[in-house]
């Protein structure tokens, strides 16, 4: 059996072939992400446990209602922030880079250590 996963990106299109799989194939070893005012699931976690909101309206990326939009919203904190020399990207680059690239570098590095590699292995190791 053979599935196979078409993303449409605009102009380009992507075609991914699946393989048939049992679920004994996939391991899920680590996890990470960035929600609403939470930089890591823990901070997220603390946050509804603490009962922050989460929602809110301030100016931090929109004037709230301009062109419709709602007043208050759920915001990601410090995505300005990247390292680029740790994940080898020059700097003007990493200006003009898509901001969601540069979360999903994060997230993705995070997920590996959560996982269990050693920080300092897979910096050696990349």
């Amino acid at each position: 059996m053979c599935t196979v996963l078409v993303c449409d990106l605009g102009q380009m299109r992507l075609d991914i072939e699946l393989k048939s799989f049992s679920m004994d194939d996939i391991v899920i070893a680590g996890i990470s992400g960035r929600l609403p005012e939470s930089n890591n699931l823990e901070e997220f976690w603390e946050n509804l446990i603490n009962g922050v909101d989460m929602v809110t309206e301030d100016d931090r990326r929109w004037t709230p209602g301009l062109y419709g939009l709602p007043k208050r919203n759920g915001k990601l904190k410090d995505i300005s922030h990247f390292d680029a020399a740790f994940f080898g990207v020059h700097p003007k680059q990493a200006n003009t880079m898509d901001p969601q690239l540069r979360l999903m570098l994060e997230i993705a590095y995070e997920s590996i250590v959560d996982g269990g590699e050693e920080k300092r292995e897979f910096k050696d190791k990349h």
